[in-house]
C-alpha cells in the first residue's frame, strides 16, 4: 500500500469522526459482532473454508505468484534494478512507496494498479508495453 493510500484512509476515518482508520474498523467490526477487526477476518476466513485468515492470504499470495503479468513485472523489476546498481529502497523512494511494496511487486506476490505501475516503467527507464 502506498503512503498516499495509508494517509488518505486515516483522512478519511478523521472526516467520518473517528480517531484513526484503526478505530473505524474497530467499530466497524464491533458492529458486526466481534470484538476486533482482525476477530471479524478471522472469522470470515473460517466461514469460507480456511483455518485462519493468514492462511487464506498465503494461498492469494501464491495464486497471485502465479499469474503471468506477475511473473513478468517481477522478472522486470530484478532484472532492471540489477542493470541500473540499484535495490528496492531505491526504488521506492523513487515511487514514493514503501520498499515492503516494491518487495511484494519484485516477488510476484502483488501487482500495482495502473498509476503506480506507469511509474514503475518511467523509473526503470522502459517503454510502458515492454512485458
Amino acid at each position: 500500500m502506498t503512503k498516499d493510500m495509508i494517509g488518505y484512509r486515516e483522512k478519511w476515518a478523521k472526516e467520518k469522526g473517528f480517531s484513526s482508520f484503526r478505530d473505524y474498523q474497530k467499530r466497524w467490526a464491533n458492529g458486526k459482532g466481534h470484538k476486533s477487526y482482525s476477530g471479524y477476518l478471522e472469522s470470515w476466513a473460517r466461514e469460507k473454508g480456511y483455518t485462519s485468515y493468514n492462511d487464506y492470504v498465503n494461498e492469494m499470495a501464491s495464486k497471485r505468484k502465479e499469474m503471468p503479468e506477475n511473473k513478468n513485472l517481477s522478472s522486470l523489476i530484478k532484472i532492471r534494478l540489477k542493470e541500473l546498481g540499484e535495490n528496492q529502497t531505491w526504488l521506492a523512494q523513487h515511487l514514493g512507496c514503501t520498499r515492503q511494496a516494491v518487495s511484494l511487486y519484485a516477488l510476484g506476490k502483488n501487482c500495482p494498479k495502473m498509476p503506480m505501475l506507469k511509474k514503475i516503467y518511467f523509473v526503470l527507464d522502459v517503454p510502458l508495453g515492454k512485458l
